[in-house]
């Protein structure tokens, strides 16, 4: 300690001694600022100062320009980019639309209905309303999506989790009747992302996307066949004339026989450069 005031830091960060006094030439002590001096480093700053004012002013006017209430218009002719919003209206000349009679339907055994995604002209209450709601197991986050729509046959509900794990709920209450895991005994931890279940007659076919196609009896859950493709299943399963198919991930389409699971035949499309996470469910016709 020399006993003299202690340094003030500027404004600018420069270290200011009040004790310090000018020496003849207009020049400081080593290691101090005289006051009224400029350090070199007080000059570099003053000069960056001095360039980017006219520029602050600039841009201030600038933003005036591009938010201010007034503005200059352009010269020419205005186009609207906007459509016509008449909204609908029916052509002249067109033929005229006949539903045929609504059909209540008692079950949606595959994704999109029917092996042709085709369900006709549907009916439903005026208002639909919650009959109940259960868990259905694991679920939620960015690697735990549900892909698997649920799907009703015989007065059953079956769904399928982001775990594999399969269960069958009531319809008229959803009173769990059983839970099956599809998982492979050797994959206790992956997560199951896409595939999906489809249903028909006593089976129910879940495909999942730990490489594994497993039908299991409507009734108990209890196991008829397993297939594991090596390659994560990314659609549903469509069951049609015997037949269940589905595609993995690589885009390829497998056929088995719906009773014993034999493979009939695959066939591979061509490959995007981009997976999906889930597909849709082939339709048959």
């Amino acid at each position: 300690m020399t006993g003299k005031p202690t340094n003030r830091q500027g404004s600018l960060g420069v270290s200011v001694d009040p004790s310090a006094k000018p020496t003849p030439g207009g020049t400081a002590s080593p290691g101090k600022t005289a006051p009224g001096n400029t350090a070199p480093g007080n000059t570099a700053l003053a000069r960056r100062a001095a360039l980017l004012a006219p520029l602050a002013l600039a841009g201030c006017s600038m933003f005036d320009n591009w938010f201010g209430e007034k503005k200059t218009l352009l010269p020419g002719k205005r186009e609207s980019v906007f459509v016509d919003r008449r909204g609908l209206v029916v052509d002249d000349g067109a033929p005229k639309v006949v539903l045929p009679p609504a059909v209540r339907n008692a079950a949606w055994p595959q994704p999109g209905g029917n092996p042709a995604h085709l369900m006709g002209h549907l009916a439903a209450n005026d208002h639909l309303t919650e009959a109940w709601k259960v868990e259905i197991g694991a679920g939620g986050g960015l690697r735990k999506i549900i892909m698997a729509q649920p799907v009703v046959l015989s007065g059953t509900v079956f769904t399928m989790d982001s775990d594999a794990e399969v269960s069958a709920f009531s319809l008229a209450d959803g009173k769990r009747l059983w839970r099956v895991d599809t998982k492979p005994k050797d994959n206790d931890d992956s997560t199951n992302v896409g595939g999906g279940l489809g249903a028909d007659g006593t089976t129910l076919y879940a495909a999942n996307g730990l490489f594994q196609l497993v039908a299991l009896d409507v009734a108990t859950g209890k196991e008829k066949w397993r297939h594991d493709l090596g390659v994560p299943l990314r659609s549903a399963p469509t069951i049609a004339d015997g037949r269940v198919f589905v595609t993995t991930i690589n885009d390829r389409l497998f056929a088995f026989t719906a009773a014993d699971g034999r493979q009939l035949w695959t066939h591979q499309a061509a490959t995007p450069a981009t997976a999906m996470l889930g597909q849709p469910a082939a339709a048959y016709y």
